[in-house]
């Protein structure tokens, strides 16, 4: 009997060895397309909640010259026409954040972190 519990603590030991360990979960990722054409905006102003940890990814197309600034994360994302841009942002930090765009001034979206 002890032969067999002390074979069966040693299979056990190498298993547990033996094993991969898990790789962290991916965090989760939002994806918000953003349009500024003729003189608007869309999304145009919504509230959007995320969790903490989160990636934002935002994808933004423009008919002219601009910038997309998202507040409190100190990014500015500048846009040319016609050309679609990218971004990917870590939610390091818990707040309410406005993302704008500066010519002209719109606030796109009402960024809540928690």
């Amino acid at each position: 009997m002890r032969k067999t519990v002390g074979s069966l603590l040693a299979a056990l030991l190498l298993v547990g060895c033996a094993a991969a360990p898990s790789a962290p979960a991916e965090p989760a990722r939002t994806v918000i397309r953003i349009t500024l054409a003729d003189g608007k905006v869309e999304p145009n102003g919504q509230r959007v909640e995320l969790a903490r940890g989160s990636v934002l990814e935002l994808v933004i197309t423009s008919d002219r010259e601009d910038a997309v600034h998202v507040h409190g994360f100190d990014l500015e994302i500048p846009v040319t026409p016609g050309a679609s841009v990218t971004k990917d942002i870590t939610l390091d930090r818990v707040g309410r954040f406005e993302i704008e765009s500066h010519e002209p001034v719109f606030t796109i979206l009402q960024l809540v972190v928690s």
